[in-house]
């Protein structure tokens, strides 16, 4: 007989993103894709009526800790709160033991797909981690912006070593917004080691992901890599909207249909010009609408 995976979906938020984690849960919710799973919390700083308001989730709620210290850790602690989500992520098993597996979905991201959470867990259990690399054929670093490749080389320079930045040069970056990580994955450990090493020299606001990619390329760590429709990064290329499907999807053909939506800047809280397609998945109009669950997406996007 084989024994149920116990997963745990780890959610953070200060009070600014609050409404965006909101979001995120309700797509969830209305999906019923929540249901086997428990629902973890990263508190980064909410409000009491926003703390009350998770508890229609059933929500484990977690304040963490500054776990790694860092020349800089002080004038982080008094200024940027927010930070402790990238310095507490590897520390998932810590803060909620117990799991076989930890889902982690970034708070401005929302679902699209019921069974997303099953299947990351699965592709987790046999490969020991699934994540998404920030590749697809529309995105701007491929099409108009080839200049971010070297952009990622600076960033891995600035925070570990000129050494480290040309063995990576060219390799995908694989995003930290969507993941599922077995309990038992060596890339814990290795992702802890790395990222101490980057907070040494420079905390930047990308030094957690980065030491994530160390963790799968210079430490070896197996992982599934899944296609970007687990991961959506709208702000290197903007979905389409299937008019006959009610879902976004991707704006090529064949127009897969994004399981999760992540919006990161430039595109949370401004308006987006999305390509509407009609039922032979021609374009049919562009409107400018905001990304956000709520504000377009709810009533119209298939519960599915």
């Amino acid at each position: 007989m084989i024994k149920p995976v116990r997963a745990i979906l780890v959610v953070a938020a200060d009070s600014a993103y609050f409404d965006y984690s909101r979001q995120l849960l309700d797509s969830l919710r209305d999906r019923g894709a929540l249901s086997g799973y428990d629902l973890g919390f990263y508190d980064l700083g909410l409000s009491q009526i926003q703390q009350e308001a998770l508890e229609r989730y059933e929500a484990k709620i977690v304040v963490p800790g500054w776990d790694i210290p860092f020349p800089l850790r002080d004038d982080y602690m008094r200024n940027r709160q927010w930070f402790r989500a990238m310095v507490a992520r590897p520390f998932l098993p810590e803060y909620f033991p117990g799991y076989d597996c930890y889902l982690w979905i970034d708070s401005d991201a929302w679902v699209q797909d019921r069974n997303v959470l099953e299947e990351l867990v699965r592709w987790s259990q046999q490969y020991g981690c699934a994540a998404v690399p920030e590749v697809d054929r529309s995105y701007i670093k491929f099409r108009g912006k080839p200049r971010m490749w070297e952009a990622e080389r600076v960033c891995y320079r600035e925070c570990f070593t000129e050494d480290i930045a040309s063995k990576l040069d060219y390799r995908p970056q694989v995003n930290t917004g969507v993941l599922a990580i077995s309990a038992q994955s060596p890339v814990w450990s290795l992702w802890k080691q790395y990222l101490k090493m980057g907070l040494m020299v420079a905390p930047n606001r990308v030094v957690e992901q980065l030491a994530f990619n160390l963790a799968l390329y210079d430490g070896g760590c197996p992982v599934s890599l899944l296609p970007a429709t687990y991961n959506w990064i709208a702000g290197m290329s903007l979905p389409a909207y299937s008019t006959s499907r009610n879902v976004l999807v991707e704006p090529q053909p064949p127009f897969e249909r994004i399981k999760i939506i992540h919006l990161t800047s430039p595109v949370m809280g401004n308006f987006a010009d999305i390509t509407f397609l009609d039922e032979h998945e021609l374009p049919l109009t562009q409107l400018w609408v905001f990304l956000e669950y709520d504000n377009y997406f709810r009533s119209r996007v298939t519960r599915v």
